[in-house]
């Protein structure tokens, strides 16, 4: 393997985190997914270590990178030099695991892509390129109707629904069957919103509040209501309110080729922190 280095794989999340969670914690922006993705893809029993495959990378007993497999389909991946990326599929092909999905950071998800097609003459293809965006402030938009407000139980079919067309206008790396499950538990934490035009729902967005401070996601607005500025106060109003609660920063991650989108988070005070891909194996 490159340089020395050596896979653990782990058997418990106890495991991985005494190995991999300081370096975890080291890049909170960037390590945002991975963070959200090991509290969403547990166990249905919240058993330890149940539902991912968890393998760190060790170079003289230090962790230089790790790979994160939410069971069946997606492996996230942190920032990490490309040595260990490649040497981290390497041992994946060897224990002949299925990799459907991969996301993570240029440039060291293009030297798992290359090593994983070496040892398995496998190719992978770019799904999505997203983009990093991060703030500590909040650039006031042009003032719009309506008002942000938290979710409520008469708003979980309506909400689900858009959930569920979010996911399949942007293809993003998620199970549709999981939506309706995953919107109730939002909904519960209090974590889904919704913009309010006079009693009518105009926009929907999630919070997650992980390491990174507060990730936002799933900003969506259907398609009658769009181009009216929803998203965009939608967007500025609950950056602010979570920035106010105590969160030293809010994240998001867009869709690099949707220029609508970027120039609404830069406008409102979001600036780039690194590129994300989403590979998906050729079948």
């Amino acid at each position: 393997m490159p340089d020395s280095i050596r896979i653990e794989l782990c058997s418990s999340d106890t495991q991985f985190l005494s190995l991999a969670g300081e370096y975890l914690a080291a890049r909170p922006a960037e390590h945002a997914l991975i963070d959200d993705a090991l509290s969403r893809h547990r166990a249905p029993d919240g058993s330890d270590g149940l539902g991912f495959q968890l393998l760190v990378a060790l170079r003289q007993g230090k962790t230089v990178g790790f790979a994160v497999f939410a069971l069946p389909r997606t492996v996230f991946l942190p920032v990490m030099h490309w040595s260990a990326a490649a040497a981290l599929a390497s041992e994946m092909a060897r224990r002949g695991l299925v990799l459907p999905t991969v996301i993570g950071p240029d440039p060291c998800i293009d030297a798992f892509a290359s090593a994983w097609t070496a040892a398995t003459e496998e190719a992978f293809r770019c799904r999505h390129e997203l983009v990093l965006y991060e703030t500590r402030v909040v650039l006031e938009p042009r003032p719009v109707e309506g008002r942000l407000r938290r979710a409520e139980r008469a708003d979980l079919d309506l909400v689900t629904q858009w959930q569920e067309e979010f996911v399949r206008e942007t293809k993003v790396a998620d199970d549709i069957h999981l939506v309706s499950r995953r919107v109730a538990e939002q909904l519960k934490d209090g974590r889904l919103y919704v913009w309010d035009v006079d009693g009518i729902r105009a926009s929907i967005a999630h919070s997650h509040k992980r390491l990174a401070g507060a990730r936002l996601y799933g900003v969506y607005t259907p398609v009658p209501w769009r181009g009216r500025g929803y998203a965009t106060a939608m967007t500025a109003a609950l950056t602010r309110s979570l920035l106010a609660t105590g969160h030293e920063r809010c994240i998001l991650f867009a869709d690099a080729h949707n220029p609508t989108s970027n120039q609404i988070y830069a406008r409102i005070g979001y600036r780039e922190r690194g590129r994300w891909k989403e590979l998906e194996r050729v079948t």
